[in-house]
């Protein structure tokens, strides 16, 4: 796999240069050690994943070049997945990421699926 995603919980030492909110930092390595991706994660929860805990984050995975992941709340748009493509980098150096709702989250998808489910 050519990136790694870490997750850094954030130091009293660090505090200063994050806003005050800031409890993590998700990051997304590449092999040849450079930053790619950075986003600053607000949720105090903890996501545990085969008994691993995986920190502010539901659910997370690397697809080719793109970094797929969810946040817990209360953090910004907990409700959506992040879909962040590593190979585009904006004017800033950065790449951004592209929001898809949660359609299972929403009431009206659940009943569909239990009745899907039922059948």
């Amino acid at each position: 796999m050519p990136y790694c995603p870490v997750i850094l919980k954030i130091s009293d030492k660090l505090r200063e240069k994050y806003r005050e909110e800031t409890l993590y930092l998700l990051q997304v390595w590449s092999n040849d050690h450079q930053k790619i991706y950075e986003v600053e994660l607000q949720s105090n929860q903890s996501s545990c994943v085969n008994k691993i805990n995986i920190g502010p984050i539901k659910a997370w995975n690397v697809n080719f070049d793109y970094f797929i992941y969810k946040p817990e709340a209360p953090d910004l748009n907990h409700n959506y997945f992040h879909i962040v493509n590593l190979t585009k980098v904006n004017d800033k150096g950065d790449c951004s990421a592209q929001l898809v709702q949660d359609f299972v989250a929403n009431a009206d998808c659940k009943n569909l699926l239990k009745t899907v489910n039922t059948l």
